[in-house]
C-alpha cells in the first residue's frame, strides 16, 4: 500500500506508514476501495467502515483472540545438528532460509498461514485467518508440494537437505499479539504439541498425520498406518499416519464417505425422476444438462452417488471433472486433471512417458494428429518444446476447446455419456468457458451434463431449453428420523437424541449424520459433555462464518443471544445506529447464514442452521463470551423490562452463561413462578431445579443460604411423587442448616410439614407445623407465615380424623386469610371447614361450608383450589347419602385435576368416590374408584388415606361374598395404618376387621369387638361421630353374635341416635335392619 504522505510502500494491514508514521488509507474489506483515513462509510460500497475493521460499540470491541479449529503443519530440517557441525553457519542459514521461502510458498498456495519460525522448525497453521471447509486437506497438499519442492530444491544445492512433516487438527485458542512494533500471531492448543511429535515419527522426506485430520481427509490420500504411539505429553496412545501421495480422480464426497461407510440413501424421490427421465433423453440422443444446486450438505453428492449406481448396469461413459477452491485460478485445472486419469498418467511420470501415453489416448479416439497432440501436450505441462499452461494464446485456446468437444462427440458416438461436473462454484473461467460450448452441442449428443453447485453460482446458459435446475430442499422431519436410523443402525437412539439432532441439523442430510455419528460416539464413550458441534463439520460451518469479515463479530453477537435473536436488542447489545445494524443484517442476509422478518423494532432475526450459531459462540474466547451474555442479560432488565418480565428463563440463562449464578437464581424462580401458574408442573419443576442448580454454584456465604431456601421453598411446592418429596425434604434440611433468619426458617419448617403431610407423616407434619407457628409467632410475625401452619394444622386436623381441632383451626384461618386478602386460601380453608362440620356430623353446616367453598374458589378461578372445593363438597354429599350430588362433584374434581396435573387431588377424589359408592351400594363402580385409587397412591409413592381406602376394598370384598380376600385386604389395611401412623385411617381399618372376623364360619367374636372397641376409641377421642355412628353399628353386630341382646341393642340405640341426629337415612336404614334381626 502507497502511503499518500510520503509515497512510501508499506504492507497490507498496516494502519500507519513505517517511514513517516502518518496514518494510511482504510481499505474496505467489502469492496476493496482505499478510504481517506477519517473516512467512516466506504465511497466504493457504502459500507460502514467500521464492518471493515471492529464493530463499533462497547460490544464490538476485538477481544484479541477466539477458540476455532485449526489444522497445523509441523515441518522440521533433518540431522539440523549434524549439518551445523560439520558446514559453515553461514551456509545452514542460506539453508534454513531457502527452506522457509519453500515452505511459506506452499502453504500460502493452500490458503495457509506460516505463524513462526522456531530455529529449524517452520509452525504453519491452515483455518486462520479464514476458514476453509477443507483446511486439513490443504494442510496435507501443501505438505506433499513441500516435499517436492525440497526434492526439486536438492538437486540444486550442495548440501542435504530433507525434512519430515507432522499434520494434526483440534481446537485452537488464536490471538494477535503485539510484542513492541512487532504483530505476532500467538495460538495455544494441542494441535500446535501433536503435530511436533507426529512429524518425530515420519522418516526423512515423510509426512505423519494424527487422527482427526485423518477422518478429515477421508480417503484424498494414500495413506499407511502406523499404529498406536505414546506421544511426549499426551495421555494414552495416539493412532497415526503416514501419507504417501495423493489419489487421483476421488471426489470430496467419496472419499468422506468411503472412510465412514455409506448410510441407505433417504428421500429424493423427485429429483431422482427427474434425473431419469433426463437420462431417458439423452440415450435417445437428445442431450440435456441438469444443474443440481443446494446448500454445503444438502446431498448434492449423494443423490448423484444414488444417481449413478441406478444406471450402473447400463452401458454408458462416465467424464468427471473435479473443482477445487485452490485452482479457481488455474486455467482448465479440472479438464487437464480428468485428461491425467484418462490417460493413465501418474503425478510422478516424466514428460516423455506422459507425452506416450497422452498421444496413445488421443491416437484411440480418434485425434492422434500431430497439432492435437501437441497442443494437449502444452496444456498438461509435457511439450517437447514450446510453452506450456498459461502460454498459449487466445487462438490455441479455441483450439483446444475444438479438440476436448470433438473428444466427446467420438466418445458419444461409441457410447451414451454421463459428464459429471462437481462443486462448479469453484470452475475456473477457462472451464466454465468450455462447458458453455459443451451445452451448445448437447442437443446433438448422447449425453447427459450434470453439474452440482452451492445457490451462490449459476452458470450463464441455465435458461436453455434443454437445462434443467434442481434445487435440493432439506429433509422433512420424517425423513430426517428415517436418516437417523439408518446412520445408527443396531446402536441405541433415544428419543432425546433423536429429537436433538432434527433440532439442530435443521434438515440438512450431512448435518444429520455427523450429528448422529458425533452423538452416538460420544454415549458410547460415556461423555455426557457433549460438544456441540461435531470435528467433522467445523471447517465447513467456520468457513461459512468467516465468509462475513468484519461482520462476522455481528454474527457472534447475535449467536450470544440465540438461534432467534430480537433485532433492537441485538443493536443495544452492539452500541451501534440502526443504519449501520440493517447493513450489517444485510450482509448476513446476503451470505444466507440468517433471514430477518418483521419491521423494526419487533424485527426477529434467525440463524438459518442451529449449528451456526453454535460455531459463532463456540468461537468466542470464555471472557468474552461471558461479558457479552452479562450485557444482554443487563440490558433486558433495564431496557426491556416487559420482555425479560414475559421471558425470564432468557434473563436467567443469560446471568448463568456470564457466571453470574447468584443473579440467575431470581429469574429461574420467576420463570418457574410462570410455569406453575399455569399449571404446567413439569415445567415448573424444570426452572426451578436450575435455579436450585445455580444458587449452589453461587458464591458461599450468606447470600447463597438465602437463595438454596428460596429454590427449596419452591421445588416443594410442586413436588409430584415420592421420590421428588424426599428429594425435597433433604433440600429443606440443608437450606434450614444454612440460613440463620427465624422468619425463613419458619417457611422452611412449614413447608417440610406439607410434604410430610403428602407422604401421609401426620405426626411429623403436625410437629413441624406447630414448630414453625412458634418460630414465626417468636419472630414477630402475625402474618402470612403464621397463617400458612395454622392453614396446614386444619388439614391435617381433618385427615386425622379430628372434627374439633380441624374447625377451630380452618375457622380461625378464614379469618386470616381474609384479612391477608388471600382469596385462593379463604376458598380452599372453607372447604376444609366443610370436611370438619362432616367428621363432626353437622351436616347442614357442612353443606353450607362446601357451597360457599365452591362458590368463592370459581370466583377466584383457581383450579386446584376449585378441585379441593368440589372434593370437599363431594365427601359432605357422600357420607350423608347423596349419591347423585357427590358422583357429580368427584367428577368435577377429577376432571379439574387432570387439568392442572394435581395426580394427588385426583388420588383423593377416586377414594372418597369409592367410598360414596360402597355406601350406596354401587360395587362395580366402587371397585374400580377403589382400585384406582390404590395404582395412583403407588404412582404418587404416598401411603397417605391408603389405609382407610385399602379396609374398603376389603369390605367391599365382604360384601360380594369374597371373606378370604377381605381377611387380606384388611390385615394389609392395618398395616398401612400403623406404618403411616393415620388414626383415621387406623380406626377404618379396625371397623372392618371386626366385619370381616364376625363373616367367618366360626366367627372370632372377642377379636372382634377388640377391634371395633379400640376404633370407637379413636374415633370419641377425636369427636369423629360419623364415623363413630358407623362402628356403633359394628359393635352392636359383635355383641349380637355373642348372645348379648341387650348390650347390642344398646349400641344400636346409640348409633341410631347420632344417624338421626346428623341427618344421614342410609345410617338409620341400617339401623332398622339391624333391628329387625335382633327380634
Amino acid at each position: 500500500m502507497k502511503c499518500p504522505w510520503c509515497d512510501s510502500d508499506n504492507a497490507t494491514g498496516h494502519r500507519f506508514c513505517g517511514h513517516c508514521g502518518r496514518p494510511l488509507p482504510r481499505s474496505c474489506t467489502r469492496c476493496g476501495f482505499e478510504n481517506a483515513p477519517d473516512a467512516r462509510f466506504c465511497s466504493g460500497c457504502g459500507l460502514p467502515l467500521a464492518a471493515a475493521g471492529e464493530v463499533g460499540g462497547p460490544a464490538g470491541n476485538s477481544s484479541g483472540g477466539e477458540r476455532r479449529q485449526l489444522t497445523v503443519l509441523f515441518c522440521d530440517l533433518v540431522d539440523s545438528t549434524r549439518i551445523g557441525r560439520e558446514h559453515d553457519p553461514e551456509a545452514l542459514q542460506q539453508l534454513l532460509r531457502g527452506l522457509r521461502r519453500l515452505c511459506s510458498d506452499c502453504v500460502h498456495r493452500y490458503d495457509g498461514v506460516v505463524t513462526q519460525f522456531l530455529g529449524d522448525g517452520i509452525l504453519a497453521c491452515f483455518g486462520y485467518p479464514l476458514a476453509h471447509e477443507d483446511d486439513a486437506e490443504r494442510a496435507v497438499r501443501a505438505a506433499l508440494a513441500l516435499l517436492r519442492a525440497v526434492a526439486e530444491r536438492r538437486r540444486h544445492e550442495a548440501l542435504p537437505l530433507r525434512v519430515r512433516l507432522g499434520v494434526a487438527t483440534g481446537l485452537v485458542v488464536t490471538s494477535d499479539e503485539t510484542e513492541g512494533r512487532t504483530a505476532l500471531l500467538a495460538m495455544i492448543g494441542e494441535p500446535l504439541a501433536m503435530a511436533a511429535r507426529l512429524q518425530s515419527l515420519a522418516p526423512a522426506d515423510g509426512i505423519v498425520i494424527g487422527p482427526l485430520t485423518r477422518e478429515l481427509v477421508g480417503d484424498q490420500f494414500e495413506l499407511e498406518e502406523l499404529g498406536e504411539h505414546r506421544l511426549k505429553g499426551f495421555a494414552g496412545t495416539v493412532r497415526a499416519w503416514r501419507v504417501l501421495g495423493e489419489r487421483r480422480g476421488v471426489d470430496r464426497f467419496g472419499s468422506r464417505r468411503t472412510a465412514v461407510g455409506l448410510c441407505p440413501f433417504v428421500g429424493r424421490e423427485r429429483e431422482q425422476a427427474l434425473l431419469a427421465g433426463l437420462w431417458d433423453d439423452a440415450v435417445a440422443g437428445h442431450g440435456r444438462a441438469v444443474i443440481l444446486t443446494g446448500e454445503a450438505g444438502i446431498g448434492k453428492s449423494r443423490t448423484i452417488a444414488h444417481f449413478l449406481a441406478a444406471i450402473g448396469h447400463e452401458p454408458h461413459v462416465r467424464v468427471r471433472y473435479f473443482c477445487v477452491p485452490y485452482h479457481r485460478d488455474s486455467p482448465f485445472h479440472p479438464v487437464l486433471e480428468h485428461l491425467e486419469r484418462a490417460a493413465g498418467i501418474q503425478a510422478s511420470a516424466p514428460a516423455e512417458e506422459r507425452r506416450r501415453r497422452l498421444s496413445e489416448m488421443l491416437r484411440e479416439l480418434g485425434r492422434g494428429d500431430e497439432e492435437a497432440v501437441a497442443l494437449c501436450a502444452r496444456m498438461l505441462g509435457c511439450a517437447a518444446n514450446g510453452p506450456v499452461g498459461g502460454g498459449v494464446d487466445a487462438l490455441e485456446r479455441e483450439r483446444f476447446h475444438e479438440v476436448l468437444l470433438s473428444l466427446l462427440g467420438r466418445v458419444a458416438s461409441r457410447s451414451p455419456v454421463v459428464m459429471l461436473v462437481e462443486d462448479a462454484h469453484w470452475l475456473d473461467p477457462s472451464t466454465g468457458d468450455f462447458l458453455a460450448r459443451v451445452v451448445a452441442a448437447l442437443p446433438r449428443l448422447p449425453m447427459l451434463l450434470v453439474l452440482t453447485t452451492r445457490p451462490e453460482f449459476l452458470p450463464p446458459w441455465r435458461d436453455e431449453p434443454h437445462v434443467a435446475v434442481l434445487s435440493l430442499s432439506r429433509l422433512d422431519p420424517l425423513r430426517v428420523r428415517e436418516l437417523i436410523a439408518s446412520v445408527a443402525g443396531p446402536a441405541p437412539v433415544t428419543d432425546a437424541m433423536v429429537d436433538e439432532i432434527a433440532a439442530r441439523s435443521d434438515g440438512v442430510p450431512l448435518f444429520v449424520e455427523e450429528l448422529t455419528r458425533h452423538l452416538l460416539s460420544r454415549a458410547s464413550a460415556g461423555d455426557a459433555h457433549t460438544a456441540p458441534v461435531p470435528d467433522t463439520l467445523r471447517d465447513l460451518l467456520t468457513a461459512r462464518l468467516d465468509s462475513l469479515g468484519s461482520v462476522r463479530l455481528v454474527a457472534q453477537a447475535a449467536a450470544v443471544l440465540g438461534r432467534h435473536f430480537r433485532v433492537d436488542l441485538l443493536r443495544r447489545m452492539l452500541g451501534i445506529s440502526p443504519e449501520e445494524l440493517a447493513l450489517h443484517l444485510a450482509r448476513l442476509r446476503e451470505t444466507g447464514l440468517a433471514v430477518v422478518q418483521g419491521d423494526p423494532p419487533e424485527a426477529i432475526g434467525s440463524f438459518r442452521h442451529a449449528l451456526i450459531q453454535d460455531v459463532a459462540v463456540e468461537s468466542l474466547l470464555r471472557e468474552r463470551r461471558q461479558m457479552l451474555h452479562q450485557r444482554v442479560a443487563e440490558i433486558m432488565e433495564r431496557e426491556f423490562p416487559e420482555l425479560a418480565a414475559r421471558h425470564p428463563e432468557l434473563v436467567a440463562s443469560h446471568f448463568d452463561a456470564a457466571g453470574l449464578a447468584a443473579r440467575a437464581v431470581p429469574w429461574h424462580l420467576a420463570a418457574g413462578d410462570q410455569a406453575r401458574a399455569r399449571y404446567a408442573g413439569n415445567e415448573a419443576r424444570a426452572h426451578y431445579h436450575l435455579a436450585d442448580a445455580a444458587a449452589r454454584a453461587a458464591a458461599a456465604g450468606g447470600e447463597q443460604g438465602e437463595l438454596l431456601a428460596r429454590c427449596a421453598v419452591a421445588l416443594a411446592a410442586v413436588a409430584r411423587n415420592r421420590e421428588e418429596v424426599l428429594a425435597d425434604l433433604a433440600r429443606l434440611d440443608v437450606a434450614e442448616r444454612a440460613v440463620s433468619d427465624p422468619l425463613l426458617r419458619a417457611e422452611l419448617r412449614y413447608w417440610a410439614a406439607r410434604l410430610h403431610y403428602v407422604l401421609g407423616h401426620f405426626d411429623d407434619a403436625v410437629h413441624l407445623a406447630e414448630a414453625s407457628l412458634e418460630l414465626a409467632r417468636t419472630a414477630g410475625d402475625s402474618g402470612a407465615l403464621c397463617a400458612r401452619p395454622v392453614n396446614l394444622l386444619a388439614r391435617l386436623a381433618c385427615l386425622r380424623g379430628r372434627g374439633g381441632e380441624a374447625v377451630a383451626y380452618a375457622s380461625q384461618n378464614i379469618s386470616e386469610m381474609q384479612r391477608l386478602g388471600d382469596r385462593v386460601e379463604t376458598a380452599a380453608m372453607t372447604g376444609v371447614l366443610a370436611f370438619g362440620l362432616a367428621l363432626l356430623g353437622r351436616f347442614e353446616e357442612a353443606a353450607r361450608a362446601a357451597d360457599d367453598g365452591v362458590a368463592l374458589a370459581s370466583a377466584v378461578g383457581h383450579l386446584p383450589t376449585l378441585a379441593a372445593a368440589h372434593c370437599y363438597r363431594g365427601v359432605v354429599h357422600a357420607w350423608r347419602g347423596d349419591a347423585e350430588h357427590f358422583t357429580a362433584d368427584f367428577a368435577a374434581t377429577i376432571e379439574l385435576a387432570e387439568r392442572c396435573g394435581d395426580l394427588f387431588r385426583s388420588y383423593l377424589a377416586h377414594g372418597w368416590r369409592g367410598q360414596g359408592q360402597l355406601l350406596a351400594h354401587a360395587f362395580e363402580a366402587a371397585a374400580d374408584d377403589l382400585e384406582t385409587a390404590e395404582q395412583l397412591a403407588a404412582r404418587l409413592g404416598t401411603s397417605f388415606h391408603l389405609g382407610a381406602f385399602t379396609a374398603l376394598r376389603a369390605k367391599l370384598a365382604l360384601l360380594r361374598g369374597r371373606a378370604t380376600e377381605a381377611e387380606e385386604l384388611v390385615q394389609r389395611a392395618v398395616r398401612l395404618a400403623e406404618e403411616s401412623r393415620q388414626p383415621w385411617g387406623m380406626s377404618i381399618a379396625l371397623r372392618v376387621t371386626c366385619e370381616t372376623l364376625l363373616a367367618r364360619s366360626r366367627p372370632a367374636i372377642e377379636a372382634a369387638l377388640a377391634a371395633v372397641d379400640r376404633a370407637i376409641a379413636i374415633q370419641e377421642e377425636s369427636q369423629s361421630r360419623y364415623d363413630l355412628a358407623w362402628s356403633l353399628l359394628a359393635r352392636s353386630h359383635a355383641l349380637a353374635a355373642a348372645g348379648r341382646r341387650e348390650d347390642a341393642t344398646s349400641e344400636l340405640a346409640r348409633a341410631a341416635s347420632l344417624f338421626a341426629e346428623m341427618g344421614v337415612p342410609r345410617g338409620c336404614e341400617r339401623v332398622a335392619e339391624a333391628r329387625t334381626l335382633l327380634l
